[in-house]
C-alpha cells in the first residue's frame, strides 16, 4: 500500500464510520418514535374509556331518577311515553358514545400517522447520507 493512499483511506474510514452512526441514530428516533406512538395511544385508551364509563354512569343516575319521578307521579315507566323518554335518553348517550369513539379513532389515525411520517422522515435522512457518503467516498477514491 502507497503511504499516499493513506491520508484518502482514512478519510473514507471515517465518512464510512460517520454513515453508520447517522445510520443507527435513524434507527433509534425510529424506536423512540414507536415507543412514544404507542404510549400516547395507550394514554388516549385510558382517557377514553374514562370518558365512555362517566356518559354510562351519568345515564344510569339521569334514568334512575327519572324513573322515581313517574313513580313518584304513579306513571308506569315501561310503558308509553313515559318509556319513550327513557329510551330518548338512551339513544342521545349512544350517539354521543358513538361521537367519542370516532374521535377516539381518529385520534388514533393520527398518532399513527404521525409516527409513519417520523419513520420516513428518519429513512429518507439516512438514505440522503448514505448517497452523500457514496458520492464522498467516490470522489476520494478519485482523488
Amino acid at each position: 500500500m502507497e503511504v499516499a493512499a493513506l491520508p484518502q483511506i482514512m478519510a473514507i474510514a471515517t465518512l464510512a464510520a460517520g454513515q453508520i452512526g447517522q445510520n443507527l441514530q435513524a434507527s433509534a428516533n425510529n424506536k423512540a418514535a414507536a415507543k412514544q406512538a404507542a404510549l400516547d395511544a395507550q394514554n388516549l385508551a385510558v382517557k377514553k374509556n374514562a370518558e365512555e364509563k362517566k356518559q354510562r354512569d351519568l345515564l344510569k343516575a339521569q334514568m334512575a331518577k327519572q324513573r322515581a319521578r313517574f313513580g313518584v307521579a304513579g306513571i308506569n315507566s315501561d310503558e308509553g311515553s313515559a318509556a319513550n323518554i327513557l329510551e330518548d335518553m338512551q339513544d342521545k348517550t349512544e350517539d354521543e358514545l358513538e361521537t367519542l369513539n370516532s374521535n377516539y379513532r381518529y385520534q388514533l389515525d393520527s398518532i399513527s400517522n404521525s409516527l409513519a411520517a417520523s419513520q420516513r422522515k428518519n429513512l429518507l435522512s439516512s438514505a440522503f447520507g448514505n448517497f452523500d457518503t457514496g458520492m464522498a467516498i467516490g470522489t476520494k477514491l478519485l482523488d
